[in-house]
């Protein structure tokens, strides 16, 4: 599957980036404030051990 291209200029409403994303469902996508959609890179595995330690802590720090 090709990857989804959008024009820098275009701008949505929250209903069309929800027509936008139910028709690409394997996209991770936001919507900035101002109505671009940015599409968000899948983590490594460096970032993805860093956010399990961040949980972990977090965790521990809430059960005390």
């Amino acid at each position: 599957m090709a990857p989804l291209r959008l024009p820098a200029a275009l701008r949505l409403t929250p209903e069309q980036f929800e027509l936008v994303c139910a028709e690409n469902r394997e996209a991770v996508l936001e919507l900035a404030a101002n109505g671009t959609v940015i599409a968000m890179t899948p983590t490594g595995s460096e970032t993805s051990g860093r956010n399990s330690r961040l949980v972990m802590r977090l965790l521990l720090w809430a059960d005390q």
